[in-house]
This record gives C-alpha cells, sequence and structure tokens, in this order.
C-alpha cells in the first residue's frame, strides 16, 4: 500500500493595530539595528522567494523563506544518501551533525523578538497505526519544538477538521483551512504542520492615508496610500536602479524593507537580476544611511497559496517528492513514505497603525531638522518587500495590485 507525507507550511504576517500589548525598547538604536545584512546561504535563501515572484511577476506573492527553511530542516533529519544531501544544499549546511547547532540559536532569537508577537508553530500528525522513529520524534521535539498529536486518516473529515481548527488557533483566526478531507485518506501516515504568525507596529506610524494613484502593468488606479516623512535607513541604489527604505518596526530587531524600482515596469529587471545575483541586495543595504525621507506606500492587503513542491524542486529539493527513492526511511517506522504535497499558505495585511508617543516623536524632529535635504520614495509601482528579524526573512513578496 502506498504511503505518504503531506507537508504544510502555514504563515501569517499581520501589520495591524493589535489588543496586544507590544513590549518597546527604547535604549535600542532601531536605524542601526536594522541596517545588517541578509542571510542567503543555502540554495533556499538565495532563491527560493525571488523565484516564486519572478514565476508571477504579474500577481501579488508572498511566501516564507524561513517557514520553508524549518519545515525541510524537520524531513532531513529523517533523510539519508543524496536525498539528505539535497535537503542540506537547500539550508546551507554540510552533513547532517550541523542541523541541531544551525537551527536552534535561529529558532531561539525568533521566540524572543522585542515589541512584536511572532508565533511558530509546528506539529506532525501521526496516523494511529503509525509510528515514528524515536530518534526523529525526539530531535524534531528537541531542535525544531515540533508536537506530535495522533489521528485517524480512515475518517478524512475529522481529521482535516482536527487540523483546520489547530491551524486557525495557531493563526489567530487568519487561516482557518489548509487541508482539505480530499486531501486525507488511509493512505495517509503523516501531515506536517508549520504555522507562523507576525504582528507588528510600526516604530512610528504613517500619519496619513489619501486617495493617490499606483500603476499596475495594466493600468493607472486609485489606491490608498500611506505617507509619513521620518528619518530611515535609504539609500538610491544606482546598480539595482531601485530606492531602498528601511521602516522599523517596535523593538528594533525587525523591519519592513521596499524596494522601489526607478523604472514604472522595472520590477520583472529587479527580480531577473537578484535572483542571478543575491548578494546584490546585501551590497545595496550595505549603502543605506539614515536620510529623512518623505515615503509614501500604498495600503495592502494580500493572499496566496503556493505550490511549495515546485518551488523547492526549483531549489534543488527533488528527490524526497519521489516514492521509489524518498530517503526518508529514518522517519517512520515500518513504511516507506515520501512527500507528496506541499503547500504553503500566507495571508499579509499591511496598513498605517502604529505605536505612537509624543516623546518619540520629539525625539524623531530632532533628528530631522539636522538632515535637512529630503530624499523621496514614492510605491507608486510594483516593488519588492521583505519583513525582516536580525538576518532572517521572515516574509518576502511583490506588491504589483495593491488592495485593502
Amino acid at each position: 500500500m502506498k504511503t505518504l507525507l503531506l507537508f504544510h507550511l502555514l504563515l501569517v504576517f499581520v501589520m495591524v493595530f493589535g489588543k496586544k500589548r507590544l513590549r518597546e525598547n527604547q535604549n535600542q538604536n532601531v536605524l542601526e539595528s536594522n541596517t545588517t545584512w541578509i542571510d542567503i546561504s543555502g540554495n533556499l535563501r538565495k532563491s527560493f522567494a525571488l523565484g516564486y515572484a519572478l514565476d508571477n511577476f504579474k500577481k501579488n506573492t508572498v511566501s516564507s523563506p524561513i517557514s520553508a527553511l524549518l519545515a525541510i530542516g524537520k524531513v532531513a533529519l529523517a533523510a539519508t544518501d543524496k536525498n539528505l544531501e539535497e535537503l542540506l544544499d537547500a539550508i546551507g549546511l554540510k552533513n547532517r551533525r550541523e542541523i541541531g547547532p544551525h537551527f536552534r540559536p535561529i529558532i531561539a532569537a525568533l521566540r524572543f523578538l522585542p515589541g512584536v508577537t511572532l508565533d511558530i508553530a509546528s506539529r506532525l500528525y501521526v496516523d494511529i497505526k503509525t509510528h515514528l522513529q524515536s530518534k526523529f520524534d525526539e530531535e524534531a521535539k528537541e531542535i525544531f519544538h515540533a508536537s506530535v498529536a495522533k489521528v485517524n486518516f480512515e475518517t478524512p473529515v475529522t481529521t482535516a477538521d482536527t487540523i483546520n481548527n489547530w491551524v486557525a488557533e495557531q493563526t489567530m483566526n487568519m487561516i482557518k483551512e489548509i487541508v482539505k478531507s480530499d486531501d486525507v485518506s488511509p493512505d495517509t501516515s503523516l501531515i506536517l504542520i508549520n504555522a507562523i504568525y507576525f504582528l507588528g507596529k510600526w516604530k512610528d506610524p504613517f500619519v496619513s492615508v489619501q486617495a493617490s494613484t499606483f500603476h499596475t502593468p495594466t493600468d493607472v488606479r486609485r489606491v490608498s496610500m500611506m505617507s509619513i516623512t521620518r528619518e530611515f535607513n535609504y539609500t538610491d541604489c544606482k546598480f539595482l536602479n531601485a530606492k531602498l527604505v528601511m521602516i522599523p518596526y517596535v523593538g528594533g530587531k525587525t523591519s519592513f524593507l521596499i524596494v522601489v524600482p526607478n523604472a514604472i515596469n522595472g520590477l520583472k529587471v529587479l527580480l531577473a537580476q537578484l535572483k542571478l545575483a543575491p548578494e546584490l541586495l546585501n551590497k545595496a543595504i550595505d549603502e543605506m544611511k539614515p536620510k529623512k525621507v518623505d515615503l509614501a506606500m500604498p495600503k495592502f492587503k494580500i493572499e496566496s497559496k503556493m505550490d511549495l513542491r515546485n518551488m523547492l524542486e526549483k531549489v534543488g529539493v527533488k528527490r524526497i517528492f519521489n516514492k521509489y527513492e524518498s530517503g526518508l526511511s529514518g522517519m517512520v517506522k515500518d513504511k516507506k513514505v515520501f512527500v507528496s504535497k506541499a503547500t504553503q499558505k500566507a495571508i499579509i495585511e499591511v496598513n498605517e497603525f502604529g505605536t505612537e508617543a509624543a516623546a518619540v516623536s520629539a525625539i524623531h524632529v530632532t533628528k530631522l531638522s539636522l538632515l535637512g535635504i529630503t530624499e523621496h520614495c514614492r510605491a507608486d509601482r510594483p516593488f519588492l518587500f521583505y519583513v525582516l528579524a536580525y538576518r532572517h526573512q521572515l516574509f518576502a513578496g511583490t506588491i504589483v495590485y495593491p488592495s485593502g
């Protein structure tokens, strides 16, 4: 009988005014902490998000490189031989012994980000007749904090409801369905779910929202455009022919980077350039300096569901999807498993709300008065964005048709 592993990733990024009280770290120099290079080690970090955006350059896109990375890290614990080599190349590691030392500090850092809410949840749903290999079970729990739940895959409707209820809880009801009953069958042995929920508030809220023009690939339309004039890390990068602005969140360790092509229809060229030479983004970030910036950016809300298998195969992860040579013997006892389906679902909402503090505003006014010349950046055309925490790409995507 064919046995299989279903592989689902959940991610939610919400930039809204939240009910949770977010911590502030007023002693942190936000501008300095957000000027840092991005980790592009391994095939996945280099081209996963850019490849997805380039394949869909006429659409809004969002993906989570860190979510995909954590998921294949867990799968790598069970892989052997050439299958393991593919996964390690994607992660940027040389051998299996490096998996724990590589991921433990990443997960620890992301679990305690000041000023924002970032919840990372991982669960393995195992059929009641399936038994995990003890080593895989122990390492998945110890390294990735993955919990295990037993379900009956012979009752697909009940199982799908169980999984979706957990997903809704982990994502604050932003995503209510990731698994359909059709995804579950008696042949299923395991479903891996990885959920990420992010709630952040701008360190400085946008001061106004008004209707303005945005140039899409097909027309010029009116959208809700947020605006603010503040000191941001900024550069008008000549070799990318694009403007970069780093917008900090409360807490100083997370930020929203926008890369706006100078050409109205320059997004495709920008994506192709960065996919070919991803190190150019870090080179551009190195150029960024504190500047007084008159920034305008559209509000947007997008939802996407990615065929993760397709994107993983493009970064060299192929064998785990082959039922004859998946090489995942270290995962389940007495059965052969392979990854039959891999999806990633995301909802992103960005708006003008943030933390308002008179003392912070006063400090920024003082800094602005010393800078003199104001730079201008209008994200009124398709652009690229990243949500960054330390050196890690939590989310990346493109806005082509703003809505929200």
